[in-house]
């Protein structure tokens, strides 16, 4: 990702299998298209998604603060993966 603002390591593991990989979480900067009404963020998780949607918001900041609300879209993803910091500690 160019323009890479912030990051989070973390570790994925799938509960199926039990085998673990690398997830880093990426927010970009927020910018403007040209004739959109609203701002966009793009934000990569590298490790569990090969491409996702940019976040949208109002303005510039409401882009960023959605792109870098992980939070929610991990939850949504524990059915699958259980998650760690890189030091072996539960994220959750």
């Amino acid at each position: 990702m160019k323009n890479c603002i912030a990051e989070r390591e973390l570790i994925a593991e799938v509960i199926e299998t039990g085998v673990r990989k690398h997830l880093t979480i990426r927010v970009g900067m927020p910018y403007w298209l040209p004739d959109d009404e609203f701002a966009s963020c793009p934000v990569e998780w590298d490790g569990v998604f090969e491409r996702i949607a940019d976040a949208k918001g109002i303005d510039l900041l409401q882009a960023l603060q959605l792109a870098s609300d992980i939070d929610p879209m991990l939850k949504m993803l524990r059915n699958k993966y259980n998650f760690y910091w890189p030091s072996g500690e539960e994220y959750f």
